[in-house]
């Protein structure tokens, strides 16, 4: 059931998500303006699958679940950053999946509020928007391991048997990964913890994480700092994460910074 947005839910929605970002609040009523409001009834299916999603669905209320072609629940989504909030937000950094069919069915847990946008407009609003792009990659940020780990076990379960990932598509995801982590340009000690948390998982270098790094603009040195730094700033002493001498088949343990936090949970 289509309705219209209340004050109120607007009010909320801008404070959960948007009102740490650099998005003013004529930039978020622009981006709320272009989206539509939904509401669904507990069992409702928001999303089904086996066809390609084209929209981005930020939950605001309620909870739905991420269900497997054989009845299993995968993951959970939720009105905030903690449970995971937006479905089809990996479309937003990966081309090709835009156009693959959506592998999960999307079931209301309970009454459920959310609004969504098509795909390419949303794309559209990012292109044209800085502010708008490093807000959005935030709040896919804290889907994004969730939802990474949630389509590889679809993928899994639909080939009857757990087989081990190329190295081509775990190179990918861990790219999604850093592009999400660094959309504002800084990366705090909680994000680099989720980093390191998939990179040891998957047997991710320092070599291959630096050299991603290079491709997404960043060098060694604004990584250790955690902040993106302009050209007329000092660049000071380099500061290695991998420490010294890292050897191109060790695995990713060295990706730690000096200062990271030990038991920093990841995705909440």
């Amino acid at each position: 059931m289509c309705r219209a947005i209340g004050v109120q839910t607007a009010q909320d929605l801008y404070h959960m998500h948007f009102e740490e970002t650099e998005v003013t609040p004529q930039q978020f009523k622009q981006l709320i303006d272009k989206g539509t409001w939904q509401d669904a009834r507990r069992g409702e299916v928001i999303v089904r699958n086996g066809r390609p999603l084209g929209s981005v669905i930020l939950f605001h209320k309620g909870h739905a679940d991420a269900v497997g072609s054989d009845g299993t629940i995968l993951y959970t989504y939720g009105g905030g950053r903690s449970t995971g909030c937006i479905v089809g937000g990996t479309a937003l950094v990966d081309s090709e999946v835009r156009t693959k069919a959506y592998p999960n069915k999307v079931v209301a847990v309970e009454g459920v509020r959310y609004i969504f946008w098509d795909t390419n407009l949303l794309l559209q609003l990012m292109k044209d928007d800085k502010a708008m792009h490093s807000a959005i990659m935030q709040l896919l940020y804290g889907t994004l391991i969730n939802t990474l780990r949630a389509d590889r076990l679809a993928e899994k379960q639909r080939q009857k048997e757990i087989k081990q990932e190329s190295s081509e598509q775990i190179i990918k995801q861990y790219t999604l990964l850093l592009k999400g982590v660094m959309a504002d340009e800084k990366v705090g000690t909680k994000e680099k913890e989720c980093v390191l948390e998939f990179a040891k998982e998957h047997n991710i270098t320092n070599t291959q994480h630096l050299h991603l790094l290079q491709k997404l603009g960043w060098s060694e040195h604004e990584w250790g700092h955690g902040k993106k730094q302009n050209k007329d700033e000092d660049g000071g002493q380099s500061l290695s994460i991998a420490g010294k001498g890292p050897k191109s088949n060790e695995t990713s343990t060295a990706l730690t910074h000096n200062n990271s936090v030990d038991g920093v949970e990841c995705g909440t």
